[in-house]
């Protein structure tokens, strides 16, 4: 009787184990390569029962065993991953030969774990919590480190420390001890909490077994923008869900507020009730449009809120403008931003600069936004005089803009804005005519067309199309120029070098093809790939078709092929996605496309093509 009385009194004062744990032990095998063992080695299973990603960084599994005087220990650390909602993590452990083998694993260590009864511990921190439980009680500090424990076998040899009123039941070379519900339940009760059964591991790989629906989180984001001098400019806050809204969407109040700054002055107020992200959503956008000034001030702000939304939970209801002072903000130059390297060496500045509006393929179907140019240049054919702008804010080809954003590097192209990001962007009085620069094909090098991104470019000879295999789907055409060739075929049309040059010959400098590759690199460089500027794949309505709805490179034999049009007035393009091609055979090599200013169409018999790039 005495006995019993002093177990009670030292369950009593070990201190409660951490329950409702967000990454829980959901099964236990200690019978791994045991004799008529299932499978060849012992293991430990995870599982996030949260509703969000959870990390594993700096935690470590710790055994020992069920009645013994050793401390946790045999420890496996744990990599610094980050475990997903309802998705399982296996951790092998030591074994013998006979079983089959596990899945395969996401970790692995080297306990060697009882078939029977034992204890597991998922602990925070990657050293021994220096106590068992039995023998060795655990203090407030290690039991404080315990995310989840297992003890596991009942009886007098079975484990003597465990979770709530008793331990999980006793498993053997042939059964595991399971966390019911697939991992799901956690009342802090090894006893109710697990069954036992036939061995299943899980790994990152199996099905995700989410506890409940996952909670959609609503957030709106703060913005800084330049307020310029004259005009408005749209400061754009973004409403953004945590994952796509469920069925029924989410509806939501949005308004302006007043802080240091003052509707009517600063900013136009703007209320806005009942409005929604449909099911499978997750982006909305709210434009103010803040009034531009010359006047010397401090920075001002103004609130956003987000209110009786349903559908979602609130994370962050309130955004917050920040109307910054650029009367004295400095211009800096496209080339300045551009530099003479393929990247910005101001990636992640944020800027003011100004210039022509060159192409605007502005809309959710293209680009949002528009390309600008400096009017004049620096004259340094190493530095490019045009950028794309990420913005929505309305402009016409010809006006010139002041705009303030943040450089970002997106597909290899050198842009201010992304998705995200604030652009401000402000029209200046008076307009402005580009003359475009002449370049021919072939260039130099395909990386010499990155001098020309963003610019407004001609090419003064024929182009001819040479291949429209995407011309349906992405509104793609290769265009290319007149090529010498070893026999009479001066067509425009770009010929497969192994049609005449033989593919096995090694030429003097030892490299195998040598002569296959330098024509291959000839093609690139007499190449352009003109798109139609939209996003959309498949379009209703086919672009570049002649009045026959034929667009085509003829056979040798027959007419000319198709060549782009030029006329009484040229068809001008401009560069959009101006990015590195994948171009299987070279993966290095940079391949560039060019997109028109406005819809044209191609006829036989042509001058030229005016392109963007």
């Amino acid at each position: 009787m005495k006995k019993s009385l002093l177990f009670l009194l030292l369950v009593l004062l070990i201190p409660a184990i951490n329950s409702q744990a967000q990454v829980v032990i959901s099964q236990v095998y200690g019978g791994g390569g045991n004799s008529g063992a299932t499978f060849t080695n012992d293991f430990i299973e995870l599982f996030n029962a949260g509703n969000a990603p959870a990390s594993l960084s700096g935690l470590s599994l710790q055994y020992a065993s069920a009645t013994g005087t050793g401390n946790f220990g045999f420890i496996t650390v744990l990599p610094a991953v980050s475990l997903e909602p309802g998705r399982y993590y296996l951790v092998q452990q030591s074994g013998g030969a006979t079983g089959s083998p596990l899945p395969t694993p996401d970790a692995t260590g080297t306990m060697a774990m009882s078939a029977t009864a034992g204890k597991i511990v998922l602990v925070t921190g990657t050293t021994s919590l220096g106590c068992n439980g039995g023998s060795t009680p655990c203090n407030a500090d290690a039991v404080s480190r315990i995310i989840d424990l297992v003890g596991y076998g009942r009886g007098t040899t079975g484990a003597n420390y465990f979770e709530g009123s008793g331990p999980a039941p006793t498993i053997s070379a042939t059964s595991a001890a399971f966390r019911v519900a697939n991992g799901c339940t956690d009342s802090g009760n090894n006893a109710t909490d697990f069954a036992a059964g036939a061995p299943a591991p899980r790994n990152n790989q199996t099905a995700a077994n989410p506890c409940s629906p996952i909670s959609v989180m609503l957030s709106i984001n703060d913005v800084t923008i330049t307020e310029g001098n004259t005009g408005t400019a749209t400061a754009t806050f973004s409403v953004t869900l945590s994952q796509p809204a469920l069925a029924g969407g989410v509806t939501f109040d949005v308004a302006t507020a007043d802080n240091t700054a003052a509707a009517g002055s600063d900013y136009v107020a703007k209320s806005l009730t009942g409005q929604t992200i449909p099911a499978g959503s997750m982006f909305y956008a709210f434009n103010i449009i803040i009034n531009g000034d010359q006047e010397s001030e401090p920075d001002e702000t103004f609130f956003v809120n987000v209110t009786n939304v349903t559908g979602a939970a609130v994370a962050d209801g309130q955004g917050t403008g920040t109307i910054k002072n650029d009367d004295d903000a400095p211009i800096t130059p496209i080339y300045t931003i551009q530099g003479s390297g393929p990247a910005s060496p101001l990636v992640g500045q944020i800027v003011t600069t100004s210039g022509v509006v060159n192409g605007d393929y502005q809309g959710s179907s293209s680009l949002n936004g528009f390309f600008i140019q400096d009017a004049t240049g620096d004259g340094n054919t190493a530095t490019s005089d045009g950028i794309f702008v990420f913005s929505n804010t309305p402009v016409s080809v010809g006006q010139i803009v002041r705009v303030t954003g943040t450089v970002r590097e997106v597909f290899s192209q050198t842009q201010i804005g992304n998705t995200g990001d604030s652009t401000v962007v402000a029209v200046q009085p008076g307009a402005a005519t580009l003359t475009p620069t002449v370049v021919s094909l072939p260039v130099s090098s395909t990386a010499q067309l990155e001098q020309y991104e963003g610019m407004l470019v001609t090419f003064p000879q024929v182009l001819t199309v040479s291949q429209n295999f995407t011309l349906a789907r992405f509104g793609e055409v290769w265009l290319s120029a007149d090529l010498d060739y070893p026999f009479n075929e001066m067509d425009g049309r770009l010929y497969n070098p192994t049609n005449f040059i033989d593919p096995t010959d090694n030429p003097a400098s030892g490299v195998a093809n040598a002569a296959v590759a330098a024509q291959q690199d000839l093609h690139n460089r007499a190449s352009i790939l003109r798109d139609d500027g939209r996003s959309v794949q498949n379009p209703a309505t086919v672009p570049y078709l002649g009045p026959d709805n034929t667009l085509r490179a003829l056979p040798r034999s027959g007419q000319h092929p198709a060549r782009g049009q030029h006329g009484e007035q040229p068809d001008r393009c401009s560069g959009l996605r101006v990015q590195r091609l994948p171009d299987s055979a070279n993966p290095s090599t940079r391949l560039y496309l060019c997109s028109p200013t406005r819809y044209a169409a191609f006829h036989r018999q042509c001058q030229s093509e005016d392109c963007q790039l």
